[in-house]
């Protein structure tokens, strides 16, 4: 191989490695991004199971109250 052939070859490994340098840094990037997103949609998980028990609960209490209406109303 020449001078020119091993210049050539050690600039493009040089354009790989900046390439794959960058690469790993978006897939840093990304997957810190995921444990955010990751981290929200627990948070909106829990939450949404809060609202489900307290619906739950509201369902009793206004089965209590439809049924003392009806004890009300009835002779």
């Amino acid at each position: 191989m020449t001078g020119a052939d091993l210049s050539f070859l050690d600039q493009m490994l040089r354009e790989i490695r900046a390439d794959v340098g960058d690469i790993k840094r978006d897939i840093h990037r990304l997957e810190l991004r995921q444990t955010v997103v990751e981290g929200h949609l627990t948070n909106v998980v829990v939450t949404l199971q809060g609202i489900r028990e307290e619906l739950d609960e509201m369902r009793g209490d206004l089965r209590v109250i439809k049924r003392r209406l009806d004890l009300v109303e009835a002779p």
